[in-house]
């Protein structure tokens, strides 16, 4: 008879089990997207037109978004090419609105499909502009975002899709994720050139290995266009443009906790401000619809003299923006395009909060007096126009591969 041991033996031991490793769902996801990024090497069919579609964030309810895209459309048409905006699956109106082809595609490993069919009809493809890789690298959804962004252009070079990366910001440190970084070096190197919006990204492109060249944002050849031809602004009436930070990943959703940890801002904004009889709140994301009531409710408690007042968000017409910072002689913005659009809309003073390296080094460029230089549209129009044009000619010259 063999001898047994009870569970009650103080002698039995359960036998010991290694632990097993938790897999992240948003490794899992990565993965996926690398995966299909090499799925296609095949020779697809060699497209004879001029679309050139044109990646990144647009329709995701943010003016910044809107005035890129807009821009890299305006310069795609003075380049003979037909803009085709390739964006979020929000709202679209303000590129609809101005006769240009735009769809609206889910992000990061979600609508590869549909990506992949539309890729097919086009004839060149722009990854830009915008901060695709630049957001914060200790937020999984932002390393997922800008996987997917790498992916989707990755899997257009796999296909002999002529490729450029343009005007967009990278992060300085690495990510959490060393797929998320495989998957951002490989699409640019991929590239057929790579350009950055600020020094920053320049050098953080060499932890890449990557050569970038800076160029101005795109966001300018709307902006200039767009701007007030004449404006008597208020030396009275000031503009604030939030940016829900402390409350960010979770900015859709905020509870309790961010709105508290939020309200220091919006206090040291008040305190700000103290000097102006008039203020408008002018959200320039969706997201900062979320926060207007606390902001105000901030605002008349700490300023019981100002009158303040929120402005409308209107995607479908982002220069609305412009319109608005007209009439005011001050800013004091929390985000880069509040920023450049204060700078366009021809305020007299800007101010920021916020440590952001755009702000900071936007700042700084501005209390040296040459942001103007910094922002030229005309420069900004050109070079976009240049690196659509010779993206062309590598379709046109490229050999077929079987």
């Amino acid at each position: 008879m063999e001898s047994t041991t009870s569970i009650d033996d103080p002698n039995h031991k359960e036998p010991t089990l290694k632990p097993i490793p938790a897999i992240s769902k948003d490794k899992v996801r990565i993965q996926l997207l690398t995966t299909w990024s090499k799925a296609y090497l095949h020779r697809r069919s060699t497209q004879t037109g001029n679309r050139v579609g044109i990646l990144a964030g647009y329709g995701n309810s943010s003016y910044g978004d809107y005035y890129i895209g807009l821009g890299l459309a305006e310069a795609a048409r003075a380049a003979g090419l037909e803009p085709v905006i390739l964006g979020r699956d929000t709202d679209m109106r303000a590129f609809t609105g101005e006769g240009i082809e735009a769809h609206s595609l889910r992000d990061r490993d979600r609508g590869l499909r549909a990506f992949a069919t539309i890729a097919d009809t086009l004839d060149i493809i722009v990854l830009g502009g915008g901060g695709l890789f630049e957001d914060r690298v200790d937020a999984p959804s932002s390393q997922l975002l800008a996987a997917g962004y790498a992916a989707r252009a990755l899997h257009a070079a796999n296909r002999h899709i002529p490729m450029a990366v343009y005007g967009i910001g990278v992060e300085t440190e690495p990510y959490l994720f060393h797929k998320t970084e495989q998957l951002l070096r490989q699409a640019m190197t991929s590239a057929s050139s790579v350009a950055v919006r600020d020094s920053a990204s320049v050098r953080a492109c060499r932890r890449f290995n990557v050569t970038a060249r800076q160029v101005i944002d795109p966001a300018t050849i709307y902006l200039a266009r767009k701007q007030p031809i004449s404006s008597a602004p208020c030396a009275e009436t000031a503009a604030f443009i939030p940016f829900a930070r402390r409350a960010w990943p979770n900015m859709t959703r905020p509870g309790p906790a961010e709105f508290a940890r939020q309200r220091i801002d919006w206090e040291h904004a008040a305190d700000s401000l103290k000097e102006y009889k008039k203020v408008l709140v002018v959200p320039f994301h969706a997201t900062d619809l979320n926060f207007t009531n606390q902001i105000a409710d901030v605002f008349r408690a700490r300023l019981p003299r100002t009158t303040v007042c929120i402005a409308q968000f209107s995607p479908e017409s982002p220069n609305h923006a412009l319109e608005i910072l007209a009439q005011c002689g001050h800013a004091l913005t929390m985000r880069y395009h509040g920023f450049m659009a204060s700078h366009y809309a021809g305020v007299r003073t800007i101010k920021t909060i916020g440590t952001s390296q755009k702000l900071q080094v936007t700042d700084a460029l501005y209390k040296s007096h040459s942001l103007e230089a910094h922002w030229n549209s005309e420069v900004a129009t050109r070079q976009a126009v240049d690196t659509l044009n010779q993206l062309a000619q590598t379709r046109r010259h490229r050999p077929q591969k079987e």
